[in-house]
């Protein structure tokens, strides 16, 4: 008996061992110069990290296991374009492509084959891309942290068919056209924070997409520093541009000029700019000196607008933000659905009454009125209305510049192309 007691007592000690054992210990794996990254992204498994050490990798990183953390030793580790294409079409022309996709149809979306989550990707740089430096296609909580995105064709960062995404960080510069773009997510829930955007076409860009965060981030120098466009005249859009807060962001002097194309209008001296979206709230943000230095279709530092085709703009709350010097005006509203413009320090808007009075810089009261801002804010400023100014205040046909971006969707994209 005393045998089967002992005997008894081994097996439940080792089924205790079989049922409490922890998961096994991630890998990390490290890469050198002259080694190849995607070599050892194919050999790692959900929860490991790939270190790369400093030095200029020639190659696309591919991206289709859960769990993988991407980490450089900041701009020393530097990816550059490989001498001849990848196999991949889909990620062929981008530096870090992390999608699991089937494209066979260049003028279709992609199938998505499975939603590739908790991707991370930090403490690089991207460079010189044909398309995109780190992009994600139909993924689920991916980080990106401190990657510098340069000089890519397309865009710095981008997330299409994403959700729960979080960029901090990062620094996305004179990519032609975004530094950091999240698009055509019916539930991005994506957080963009302490991000810096310059030389780009448009610094941050939320296109077709719902539900998120955008704030603390810098953008300056580019054609439009933040826009929140709804796609105008396409049937495909997958949602509404609508249900995000801009909050702190400091956009100022985006007076860099992009010049007409076969995809839109020229544009220049754009800082905040809701195009065709609902639901955004502007508050406590910092939009000055955004100028036109070239030919463009509309300039100002906060722009509300609706391109013809497009949802009308409606329902967005501007409020204890700060513009000055900028030209034509501070604040330009179409007229166009119902906006409530209050507490915004400017010195000129159109229509007017959308200033805080005198020079912009009357005090602010004790009565914040809302929990999603700093409190303590008065209500100084007037509320827009009902949208009877109608179209008199479009200023130089600028509510046609969302074309400039209208046919960049994910399919063209292809056809071409805070936790730690």
């Amino acid at each position: 008996m005393r045998v089967k007691t002992i005997l008894a007592a081994a097996g439940l000690a080792g089924l205790a061992m079989l049922l409490f054992a922890g998961p096994a210990a991630a890998d990390v794996i490290k890469v050198s110069p002259g080694e190849s990254i995607q070599a050892a992204v194919d050999q790692a498994g959900p929860g490991d990290t790939i270190k790369v050490a400093p030095g200029t990798y020639q190659e696309t990183v591919i991206i289709k296991t859960d769990g993988i953390t991407l980490k450089g030793a900041g701009d020393e580790t530097l990816i550059t374009p490989p001498a001849s294409p990848v196999s991949d079409p889909f990620c062929d022309g981008n530096g870090i492509c992390v999608a699991d996709v089937t494209a066979t149809n260049p003028n279709a979306p992609p199938t998505i084959n499975s939603h590739v989550a908790d991707v991370r990707v930090k403490n690089l740089k991207v460079q010189g891309f044909a398309f995109t430096g780190v992009l994600f296609f139909g993924t689920q909580d991916q980080r990106v942290s401190g990657v510098n995105a340069e000089g890519n064709s397309g865009y710095g960062i981008a997330a299409f068919e994403t959700t729960g995404g979080q960029y901090w960080d990062n620094v996305t510069s004179d990519n032609e056209e975004a530094g950091l773009y999240v698009g055509d997510s019916p539930e991005a829930n994506a957080v963009l924070r302490d991000n810096e955007a310059f030389g780009n076409g448009i610094g941050l860009f939320i296109r077709d997409a719902a539900h998120g965060t955008v704030e603390d981030n810098r953008s300056h120098d580019n054609c439009i520093g933040i826009l929140f466009l709804d796609t105008p005249d396409d049937p495909n859009a997958p949602t509404p541009n609508h249900d995000w807060v801009a909050r702190d962001n400091e956009v100022n002097h985006n007076d860099k000029a992009c010049p007409a194309g076969e995809e839109g209008d020229a544009t220049s001296g754009l800082g905040i700019v809701i195009n065709g979206a609902h639901a955004i709230t502007l508050v406590g943000n910092t939009a000055n000196d955004n100028q036109p230095g070239g030919p463009t279709v509309g300039s100002g530092g906060i722009v509300i607008i609706t391109d013809p085709g497009s949802p009308v703009s409606t329902d967005n709350v501007i409020k204890h933000n700060s513009a000055f010097g900028n030209l034509p005006f501070d604040i330009l509203w179409d007229g166009q659905g119902t906006n409530t413009f209050t507490g915004n320090r400017c010195e000129t808007s159109n229509p007017d009454g959308l200033c805080v009075t005198g020079n912009g810089h009357g005090h602010h009261g004790d009565d914040g009125d809302d929990d999603d801002d700093h409190g303590g804010h008065g209500d100084h400023g007037g509320n827009g209305g009902n949208g009877d100014h109608g179209d008199d205040h479009h200023g130089n046909g600028h509510h046609e510049h969302g074309k400039h971006h209208k046919h960049h969707k994910h399919h063209k994209h292809h056809k071409h192309h805070h936790d730690d």
